[in-house]
This record gives structure tokens, C-alpha cells and sequence, in this order.
């Protein structure tokens, strides 16, 4: 099991714990990097959660595109998974912390979609990018 935590300034906080391969048999990159992640979300006087399936491969891009925002001064961070049950945007705001906006559903294509501000600092951002590679050591990419 892995986690990421996404804890805001003001304490709003999203979690995603993936527990496990969708599809552990599966040696090829197309079913084997499937995982079976909780989304927890905390945010003013909203809470809740939904199970959904996002990918390793998409974990190792986010991963990719924080240490490049962290490192190379790029503009911002998109996750967008093949199976949108959370998406975001991180960017940099006036106050040189980071705005981290996005949505998360309960029920692809027809569930209740929760939208969500955060403001995280960048210490808080390079904790989460820790955390990805922890899931990334836990659940390789397949290729």
C-alpha cells in the first residue's frame, strides 16, 4: 500500500491510497499498471470518497512534471488520467505558494463531480512528490 497526501495550508486535504494492482497477472503495460486507489477528499465543509482506478504510468508522469515544476521553472502541473476520477492543476499564485485546483467524481460519465481549491506551499509539494515515487517503487511501471 501507498499513499499520497495532498494537505493544504488551511488543513483541507485529499488522500489517495492505492491498496493494489487491478489486474496482478497482467505483465504488459496496458492491464498491469491499473491500480485500485481510494480517493479520500476533505475540503471546507465537504468530505468524502470513491474508489477508482488510475495507472502507474500516469503516476510516473505526474512525478515527472512536479520536478519540473519544482526544478525547471516550468509553469504549472496537470494530472488529466485516462479515467478522470480526480484531475488537477497545480500552479504558482501571488504569494509564491501553489494553487492547486481541480475535481474528483464518484461514477465516470455520470456521477457527482466535487470541485476543489487548495493552497499548498513547496514544501508541501516536493512531500508529495516523495510520496509518488513511493507508489512508483511499490507499483513499478510495466512496460
Amino acid at each position: 500500500m501507498a499513499n499520497v497526501n495532498i494537505i493544504g495550508t488551511t488543513g483541507d486535504s485529499i488522500n489517495m491510497l492505492i491498496s493494489r494492482r487491478t489486474y496482478p497477472q497482467e505483465q504488459d503495460k496496458w492491464d498491469g499498471n491499473w491500480l485500485n486507489t481510494q480517493i479520500k477528499i476533505k475540503v471546507g465543509s465537504f468530505s468524502g470518497k470513491t474508489d477508482a482506478l488510475l495507472r502507474s504510468d500516469e503516476f510516473e508522469q505526474l512525478s515527472k512534471a512536479i520536478e519540473q515544476f519544482l526544478y525547471k521553472k516550468v509553469e504549472s502541473v496537470t494530472f488529466s488520467p485516462m479515467e478522470p476520477w480526480i484531475c488537477f492543476r497545480a500552479t504558482k499564485n501571488r504569494k509564491q505558494n501553489i494553487e492547486f485546483a481541480g475535481e474528483v467524481t464518484d461514477r465516470l460519465g455520470t456521477g457527482n463531480i466535487l470541485k476543489f481549491q487548495l493552497e499548498l506551499s513547496l514544501p508541501d509539494l516536493k512531500k508529495i512528490l516523495e510520496e509518488i515515487n513511493a507508489v512508483l517503487h511499490d507499483f513499478p511501471v510495466k512496460q
